[in-house]
C-alpha cells in the first residue's frame, strides 16, 4: 500500500470514529441543542481533511466531501429522537379489527398536566383533545403519545383510553408517560371496562414500580382475555392491587417478575372475580409486608394450579383470603415458619375442591392466625405438617372423627 493510499484509509477511519461518536452523543444532548444543528450539517469544518489527492472517502461522505443522503437521514433520525418521539414501535399502538372503530380519552377530576397526541403514521402527531372521537376503519392503526411524563395522578384523578369495539393493541405503555418510569398512580383506572381482549403484546417495561401504578388498570375488563407480563422485580404498595378485578373471562399467562419483596397491598384484590383464570402466577417474593396477598384470588373458580408461596416470614394478613370461594385442588406448598396475625385468615375459605396443604410450619395452629382458613373446605384431604398440633388444625369445622377427617403425614 502506497503511503498516499495509508493516509486515505487513516483519515477515512478518523472521519468514521468523529460521525460515530457525534451521532452517539446526540442522544445526550439536551432538547434546545437541537437549534445547533442545521440541515446542512454543518460538517464542512472537516472537508480540510480530504483534498482533491485522496478521493476515498467512507459511505458518509461524497467524492467531493460533502454529507451524503444516508448521512443526513442518520442526523435527521438523531434529531428527531433529540425532539422528544421514539421510534415507531414504541408507540401505544392501536389497531381497528372492524369499521366503525372509535377510540378517545377521558379525564376523570381535575385537570391534568398532559399533552395528548396521535398519529396515523408514526410521525406526524396531531393533538388529541379529552372527549374526542378517533375513527379508523378495519386494519386502520393509530399511535398515541403523551408529551408529559405524568398521566393519572390519584385514584380518583385519571385518564381513561375508551374504545367503543375491541382493537389490536401493541407497544409500550410507557410512551403515555413520554417514555419515562412509572410514577404513582400513572395508569389508575386507565382501561376500566375496556373492550379489547387481548394485551400479552403490550410493554410494561418499568423494572422499578411506584405506589398504586397499575392499580384497577383492567378492573370490570369483561372482555379481556390475555394479560401482559410484568417483569418488575419488587412491589410497592398497591401496585397491582385490584388491576384484574372483575375481568371474568381473563383465561392466565399472567407472569410477575417479583423476587424481592411485596408491598403492603401490593396484589390486593388483584384478580378477585376472575372466574375463568385457570392458572396462577409464581409469587417469588420472599418479603412479604401487610395484605400484600389478601383476596388475591378471591372467588377465582377456574382456578387450580397455584403458585408455591416461597416466603419463611409472614406478615400480618398477608395470605388472609387468599384463595376464599376459589376452586383449587391441590394448595400451595406454604414455607412460612414465622407466623402473623391473621395470616392465614380464612385463607382457603369455601374451597370446596381443596384435596391437599402443605405447611412448613411446626407449631401450634393458633386461632389469631388461622382463624377459619379452611372453613367450608370437604371432609376429606391430606395435610402435609410436622408439627405436634394435629386434633383442630385451623378451627374450621373438619369432623374429627376417625371415618371422617383430614388425613396427617409429614411434610
Amino acid at each position: 500500500m502506497t503511503d498516499r493510499e495509508n493516509v486515505a484509509f487513516i483519515v477515512r477511519d478518523e472521519w468514521t470514529a468523529w460521525v460515530k461518536g457525534f451521532t452517539a452523543s446526540l442522544s445526550e444532548l439536551d432538547k434546545n441543542a437541537t437549534s445547533r444543528i442545521y440541515d446542512n450539517m454543518d460538517f464542512y469544518d472537516m472537508q480540510y481533511r480530504f483534498t482533491e489527492k485522496y478521493k476515498k472517502v467512507p459511505e458518509y461522505l461524497d467524492e467531493d466531501g460533502k454529507p451524503t443522503q444516508k448521512l443526513k437521514d442518520l442526523i435527521k433520525e438523531k434529531r428527531k429522537k433529540i425532539a422528544g418521539a421514539a421510534s415507531v414501535k414504541d408507540y401505544l399502538k392501536f389497531t381497528a379489527t372492524e369499521n366503525g372503530t372509535t377510540i378517545q380519552y377521558y379525564v376523570n377530576g381535575a385537570s391534568l398536566d398532559i399533552d395528548m397526541g396521535y398519529s396515523k403514521d408514526g410521525s406526524t402527531f396531531i393533538k388529541w383533545q379529552p372527549n374526542t372521537d378517533i375513527s379508523l376503519d378495519s386494519g386502520e392503526s393509530i399511535y398515541i403519545w403523551n408529551k408529559t411524563n405524568t398521566l393519572s395522578i390519584t385514584p380518583q384523578n385519571y385518564v381513561r383510553l375508551i374504545t367503543n369495539k375491541n382493537c389490536t393493541v401493541s407497544g409500550n405503555i410507557n410512551s403515555l408517560l413520554n417514555f419515562d418510569d412509572v410514577k404513582p398512580n400513572c395508569f389508575a383506572n386507565l382501561f376500566v371496562d375496556t373492550q379489547i381482549t387481548d394485551f400479552s403484546k403490550v410493554q410494561f417495561p418499568s423494572m422499578a414500580l411506584a405506589e398504586n401504578c397499575y392499580y384497577a388498570m383492567f378492573e370490570e375488563s369483561y372482555g379481556i382475555m390475555y394479560a401482559p407480563e410484568f417483569p418488575a422485580t419488587s412491589l410497592p404498595s398497591g401496585c397491582y392491587e385490584r388491576m384484574f378485578d372483575g375481568c371474568i373471562n381473563l383465561l392466565g399467562g399472567v407472569t410477575i417478575g417479583a423476587s424481592v419483596s411485596a408491598g403492603e397491598r401490593s396484589c390486593y384484590y388483584m384478580f378477585n372475580g376472575c372466574t375463568s383464570l385457570t392458572s396462577a402466577p409464581e409469587l417469588n417474593a420472599l418479603t412479604l409486608a401487610p395484605g400484600c396477598y389478601l383476596n388475591m384470588f378471591t372467588g377465582c373458580r377456574s382456578l387450580q394450579v397455584v403458585p408455591e408461596l416461597p416466603a419463611t416470614t409472614l406478615a400480618d394478613n398477608c395470605y388472609a383470603s387468599m384463595f376464599a370461594n376459589s376452586g383449587i385442588q391441590t394448595g400451595p406448598d406454604i414455607k412460612a415458619t414465622t407466623l402473623a396475625n391473621m395470616c392465614f385468615d380464612n385463607m382457603f375459605l369455601n374451597c370446596t375442591s381443596l384435596n391437599s396443604i402443605k405447611l412448613a410450619y411446626t407449631g401450634d395452629f393458633i386461632e389469631s392466625q388461622f382463624n377459619g382458613w379452611v372453613t367450608g373446605v370437604p371432609n376429606t384431604g391430606i395435610l402435609y405438617y410436622s408439627g405436634a398440633d394435629t386434633s383442630n388444625f385451623g378451627y374450621s369445622a373438619i369432623p374429627k372423627d376417625a371415618s371422617n377427617h383430614w388425613n396427617v403425614q409429614p411434610y
